[in-house]
């Protein structure tokens, strides 16, 4: 009889979870050098967006890539939307290729 209860109960948590727990990734490559993009999600949070295997390549060529990514994903996780991102205007395209990405991996963890 407790074990139906229980289990109806969990049940309830599930299905009203936004994400499916885990760490999603993708990559994105920037005129040829692919850096890979993880977003660690529990069920309800987006705990982390993080960039890694950034080349020196992509360092030098393009210094706004790194501080771009981290304004992007401190914003998103501060907010826990992906809505109402600001972008610099100095360097909108960057933001946009970036966000575009970050956001089609959050993707991956919807219900």
């Amino acid at each position: 009889m407790f074990c139906n209860k229980n289990q109806g109960e969990k049940e309830t948590k599930t299905t009203n979870s936004q994400y499916e727990a885990g760490v999603y990734t993708s990559q994105v490559t920037l005129n040829g050098n692919p850096m890979e993009i993880s977003v660690t999600l529990d069920n309800n949070h987006i705990n982390a967006i993080t960039v890694t295997n950034v080349s020196d390549t992509i360092s030098t060529m393009y210094p706004l890539v790194q501080p771009a990514f981290d304004d992007i994903a401190n914003q998103i996780v501060d907010s826990q939307s992906v809505k109402n991102v600001k972008f610099s205007k100095d360097s909108k395209y960057t933001y946009t290729m970036l966000y575009d990405a970050i956001v089609d991996t959050i993707n991956k963890g919807k219900k």
